[in-house]
């Protein structure tokens, strides 16, 4: 059985195998609040896009520049989930400016600016962006499909499993505890 996090984003380990490595994390620390560090990296590439495009059209007011940062942000967004973790860029663009208030804040802000400087379609692209952010997981999903399951299958670990033991380990370190992945040794229990 895989861990789920607290809104079910799926870590692909199994739960008993790994209870053996992260049991001295759990007794020290409220484990949650990593798994939701894991929820909001997953968010990176969705709030990088909102970021970009709402920064673009205030300041371009030009729809198809706030098009195309959208898109650039959201491939800049996915590309560093799945190479790195970043507790920093977690922290500035899902915890903070991509944080579901502040993005309405910022898009009603930067709408009505665009409202009196007359840019009526760039208000209509940007809140179809928002939407669009919205449903990104499954456009990614459908998209990016083959290469996260072939990357997948090549090094074992989606950048969720890699970002979940890059946190594991981070906290670990910070509270003195030593966690032993050799425990997990049946790579089997990967499902």
């Amino acid at each position: 059985m895989s861990l789920f996090t607290p809104h079910g984003l799926k870590i692909r380990y199994d739960e008993y195998a790994l209870e053996k490595v992260i049991e001295p994390l759990k007794k020290s620390t409220d484990f949650n609040d990593l798994l939701m560090d894991v929820e909001l990296w997953e968010l990176l590439p969705i709030a990088m896009a909102e970021v970009a495009a709402i920064i673009m059209a205030f300041i371009t007011g030009d729809w198809l520049f706030t098009l195309v940062f959208w898109v650039i942000g959201l491939l800049i967004g996915g590309a560093l989930r799945e190479i790195t973790y970043s507790d920093l860029l977690r922290r500035i663009f899902p915890l903070f400016l991509g944080s579901g208030p502040i993005v309405i804040v910022a898009t009603i802000v930067c709408g009505v600016y665009l409202g009196l400087r007359g840019e009526y379609l760039t208000i209509i692209v940007l809140i179809a962006l928002w939407f669009l952010c919205k449903i990104e997981a499954i456009i990614t999903s459908i998209s990016l499909a083959p290469l996260i399951y072939f990357m997948g299958k090549a090094c074992m670990n989606t950048h969720v499993e890699r970002a979940f033991i890059t946190l594991c380990n981070k906290k670990a370190r910070k509270l003195g505890i030593v966690l032993d992945w050799g425990l997990y040794e049946n790579k089997e229990n990967v499902t």
